[in-house]
């Protein structure tokens, strides 16, 4: 009987020191970002920032993060007015992203949430060596935004597909 209760005691302190053994070499745990306002979230693969920003005719928050060498970005903006021409806004929008990096698309395609079209484009800047890609669209009255952007030779493809993948619109019911 003594033997069962001298195993015991050492059985535990195995186990306890194997379990933190392999909760010390798991993965980093992402980040979820989630918005009730907007109604969408998505997954950081590091920790993010988050930036704040209203007026009288719109708010405003985006959350970036840098892992591996990427920026990941995720935005969303809330327009107090209704929105016309969505297809003209949404490539507004594109277009401003490539200025802003004195870029070049080198694809772009459709993005669809929810039954609302939107774009996806990949956009080179040879001028600041940056790769990236952007979505956008809007819905009703909310425009969302998410980029992943590296320079060059530090592009990671999966971890950008994982970020876009990650992203969740949840359909508000209409009252």
């Amino acid at each position: 009987m003594k033997v069962k209760t001298m195993k015991n005691p050492i059985l535990k302190f195995f186990l306890l020191a194997m379990l933190f053994v392999l909760v010390s070499i798991a993965p980093a745990t992402s980040h979820k970002f989630e918005s009730k306002a907007a109604n969408y979230s998505i997954i950081f693969p590091s920790e993010f920032t988050i930036e704040d920003e209203s007026s009288e005719t719109f708010s405003s928050m985006s959350a970036q993060a840098l892992f591996d060498e990427q920026l990941f970005f995720a935005a969303h903006h809330v327009h107090q007015a209704e929105l016309i021409g969505i297809e003209e806004l949404t490539q507004l929008s594109l277009d401003a992203f490539v200025d802003g990096v004195n870029g070049t698309i080198i694809n772009q395609k459709e993005w669809m949430v929810s039954e609302n079209k939107g774009i996806h484009a990949s956009v080179v800047s040879q001028e600041n060596d940056l790769v990236g890609e952007y979505k956008v669209v809007i819905i009703d009255k909310i425009q969302y935004q998410l980029t992943v952007a590296s320079e060059k030779g530090k592009w990671n493809e999966a971890n950008a597909a994982k970020f876009f993948n990650s992203f969740k619109f949840k359909k508000q019911e209409r009252e």
